[in-house]
């Protein structure tokens, strides 16, 4: 049986996708210089760790890393922090995919990469990747750019990119379904596909800030922000997914391991920080709404908040609790986005073109229960804690049944069987990386900054089908005249009322 951990991603795509030449043997060569940065040390993992999540189309991964270099500090909470650069990377995969550095037999195909400059390592495709600064860069011939520095948000750019042409070649596209990258540069800092290596990482505080969602996007934004020194904030984690971390979302959850399944998302992140960390983190394993009841009455409303929810009903939650300034990263199939949301200098706020979702009725979910063959819904049943004669009473006798499985617990094991959205790692790591971009360039001093997002163009995808597409760049998104959110409840005129100072952002923060 396949692992479960790709069957988010196992689809086609509506038919995008073709299964050519899985599964492969990956070859991933650094050179010296990578190997003792920092920023090389970051693409490796990062690279490594989205690669190993794809557990159908990668079947063995061979490291080829320069003995005896120190593992520096604070790579990532599933890294030992002491011994050797190729000791910590073996150990951080065995916890996603034990097994993977073995050799086996039946690969379809071999792609060679090589971190940093030197030649790429032979295979049926062969692809150079490094970094620099807030950019990184995958190229099909070989780099003579070593990473250099410390910042992870451009080596983490970089290994979304590498993943995602990896995963591409393996998979196979369909003639008319995209292309393949040549030669790639994406800044974070400029949000440009060029080598904009930015400004240094900022130094001191950062914004305090509420991150809601710690799920694909929200654990890639923390896990750069893990491996960042130079910068300390509060930061406030919401996430109220009863099913906590499963193994169908470790395809893309990169800051949790095999060890933290059925384990809530929240308080284990905030748990992977360490306490003496600069990142001081408060975890609540609830929604923004029960959250925000909480809340003291003479609280004022939030001031920044990032939003990292899948939900279009807990979007408007959050923008009815009206906060100064919004950012959010989202994902749609092979697209990464990142917004800005500012309704108080006329920007679209968290519900524009964003209709909540239909809750489906109780008769509505039993018929999909009874759709479903019995095999399948034991198997779900055990994954989301119910008992499987349980689920087989109610189905056969639900009025005799009730008390069983109704109400919220129907809702919740109802929930566990939909199909879920088809996503991959490397699409959700750049919008969470997006997305850490966005929040550390707050606390740079503006005159040293171009900022890409702002109130006018606020929002900027990225399609990794075709990367060099002209349309991956930034563009206004203007607010939506229908809103029933910001438009039907008045919340731009009470925006204005508690935010009475109308001063720009940055500047307030």
């Amino acid at each position: 049986m396949k692992s479960d951990m790709s069957s988010r991603h196992r689809g086609d795509l509506a038919g995008k996708l073709l299964h050519l030449r899985a599964p492969a043997r990956i070859v991933i060569s650094v050179s010296e210089e990578a190997a003792c940065s920092g920023a090389g040390q970051h693409l490796t993992w990062m690279l490594v760790n989205l690669l190993a999540r794809q557990s159908d189309e990668v079947q063995e991964m061979v490291l080829r890393i320069p003995p005896n270099v120190p593992v520096h500090p604070r790579l990532s909470p599933l890294l030992p922090e002491v011994g050797t650069l190729d000791e910590s990377l073996g150990a951080g995969i065995a916890r996603i995919a034990p097994g993977l550095l073995a050799p086996k037999d039946g690969a379809r195909c071999t792609v060679g990469v090589r971190v940093g400059p030197g030649p790429i390592p032979e295979g049926d495709w062969r692809l150079s990747t490094t970094a620099a600064g807030w950019a990184g860069s995958v190229a099909t011939a070989p780099t003579d750019r070593a990473p250099a520095g410390n910042n992870p948000v451009g080596a983490y750019v970089a290994a979304c990119l590498c993943a995602g042409e990896v995963f591409k070649y393996v998979r196979g596209m369909a003639d008319d379904a995209g292309h393949m990258a040549e030669r790639l540069w994406l800044s974070a800092a400029t949000l440009r596909t060029a080598p904009d290596e930015g400004p240094c990482l900022p130094v001191g505080e950062a914004p305090a800030a509420i991150l809601v969602g710690v799920g694909a996007v929200g654990s890639a934004f923390l896990h750069t922000l893990y491996g960042i020194e130079s910068v300390s904030s509060r930061l406030t984690l919401l996430d109220n997914d009863a099913a906590g971390v499963d193994v169908t979302n470790l395809n893309r959850y990169v800051l949790f391991a095999l060890e933290h399944l059925g384990r809530p998302k929240a308080s284990t992140a905030q748990h992977l920080f360490s306490p003496s960390h600069s990142w001081c983190l408060e975890s609540f394993d609830t929604s923004w709404q029960q959250w925000m009841q909480r809340q003291p009455r003479e609280a004022p409303p939030p001031r920044l908040v990032l939003s990292a929810v899948d939900k279009n009903v807990h979007r408007h939650a959050i923008q009815t609790s009206l906060p100064r300034l919004v950012l959010g990263a989202s994902t749609d199939g092979m697209r990464a986005q990142v917004n800005l949301y500012d309704v108080l200098d006329g920007g679209p706020c968290l519900g524009c073109f964003a209709p909540a979702e239909r809750e489906p009725a109780d008769k509505e979910m039993l018929e999909r229960l009874r759709a479903l063959p019995e095999s399948e819904r034991r198997a779900r049943a055990a994954q989301a804690g119910f008992h499987a004669e349980d689920i087989e009473r109610f189905i056969a006798e639900p009025q005799k049944n009730c008390g069983v499985l109704s109400g919220e617990a129907l809702r919740k094991f109802t929930g566990a069987l939909e199909d879920k959205e088809w996503s991959v790692g490397f699409v959700s790591v750049l919008a969470g990386v997006l997305l850490a971009a966005e929040y550390l360039k707050l606390a740079i001093r503006e005159e040293t900054i171009v900022r890409a997002l702002n109130s006018r163009d606020n929002l900027y995808r990225f399609q990794f089908l075709r990367p060099v597409a002209a349309s991956n760049t930034t563009a206004q998104n203007p607010y939506d005249t229908s809103c029933t959110v910001c438009i039907g409840q008045s919340l731009r005129e009470n925006v204005a009322l508690v935010w009475p100072t109308r001063e720009q952002w940055p500047k307030d923060f």
